[in-house]
């Protein structure tokens, strides 16, 4: 969350970004401290730096499951040793282990918002999407429980754009629930999580949360 926050100031700034407002709404509904939001945010302003006794490196991991299902994780880290073995460890329980999978996937902006009336439809918010830049829009329904199964869109654009994009929905008068950038499986990669998978896969994405950032 603190990584998300940083980046979103240093590409969208401080004020006036419905991305950052979005995200810090988002921390606050997780628990996430005041301490830590605001060191994100000064960070990304350039206010404060890391401690460069132990600079904070990027990393991308690539994990394979059973039955297809691939996973890639981004981290944050000033021991890459220590940060691969708790990693690791949450993955072996969907007995998952490292293998090459990033070319199975697209890496994309996702903005999710509220439509402006119960009424609206895809096809209504689709000129406004092409109009700011979006590559796609479409109904989301991937994560119904997480928003009580209320009406949502998703639009997809480049990474470089959800801040701008994330700004001019607000100005069109839509409400952001979230925003982030993440992998996305390309379709001829797509797979279907069988139920009795479903479980154990929460209990690995619970495990992967608890490891510390850095």
């Amino acid at each position: 969350m603190a990584k998300s926050i940083e980046a979103s100031v240093r590409s969208g700034g401080a004020q006036g970004n419905a991305q950052l407002l979005t995200l810090m709404d988002k921390a606050k509904k997780l628990n996430v401290s005041r301490k830590i939001v605001d060191n994100a945010i000064k960070r990304g302003t350039g206010e404060v730096s890391g401690d460069s006794s132990s600079p904070s490196e990027e990393v991308t991991y690539e994990f394979m499951g059973p039955k297809g299902i691939a996973f890639i994780i981004e981290a944050s880290t000033d021991n890459k040793n220590r940060t691969i073995g708790l990693v690791k460890n949450a993955m072996s329980q969907f007995r998952a282990s490292l293998s090459p999978c990033l070319f199975m996937f697209g890496r994309k902006g996702e903005i999710i918002f509220e439509p402006k009336t119960p009424e609206e439809t895809v096809d209504d918010v689709l000129e406004v999407a092409i109009d700011i830049g979006a590559e796609d829009v479409e109904e989301y329904k991937d994560h119904e429980e997480e928003y009580n199964g209320e009406k949502l869109f998703r639009i997809i654009t480049d990474p470089s754009e959800v801040t701008q994009i994330s700004n001019k929905l607000s100005e069109h008068g839509y409400k952001l629930k979230d925003s982030t950038i993440s992998y996305i499986a390309e379709i001829d990669n797509q797979v279907l999580i069988e139920e009795d998978s479903i479980p154990n896969l929460q209990k690995t994405i619970l495990k992967l949360d608890d490891v510390p950032e850095n």
